[in-house]
């Protein structure tokens, strides 16, 4: 038959604005960040790598600058150890999906339903203009 294709894929990575592996003040898991990093980086022969729903945990632009960084270059998390995916070389190799959490980015009173996701404009400044790099 044909040749195989590899895709890496996963989802629900909540990022939120803290990076510091000592601090609590952050919903995603630096561990698993740390795990994912590291079997990129061993078995980096995947023909694309794919990212879906949840980016981040809030939408707002500190939590998808970090997610940002984590993907597409690398971010620290404290005494000098930095993890990431590193995919800036090889943009065409990542497809990346929000959610309804990377949409909930009005944090700021009012009423749930006004706040609820109000629109992809952080997402979209960070991943879509910028063209992933």
């Amino acid at each position: 038959m044909g040749a195989n294709f590899r895709i890496l894929h996963f989802s629900d990575l909540h990022f939120s604005n803290g990076r510091d592996c000592q601090a609590s003040n952050h919903s995603h898991s630096i561990d698993m960040c740390s795990a994912i990093s590291s079997f990129v980086k061993n078995n980096n022969d995947f023909d694309k790598v794919i990212i879906s729903g949840d980016i981040s945990d809030g939408g707002d632009r500190e939590s998808l600058l970090t997610a940002h960084d984590w993907i597409m270059h690398d971010m620290g998390i404290g005494a000098k150890e930095r993890i990431g995916l590193r995919l800036n070389d090889n943009p065409q190799k990542l497809g990346i999906v929000p959610g309804n959490h990377d949409a909930w980015n009005n944090r700021s009173g009012g009423k749930l339903i006004s706040r609820w996701q109000k629109s992809l404009e952080n997402y979209n400044s960070i991943f879509y203009y910028t063209q992933l790099g």
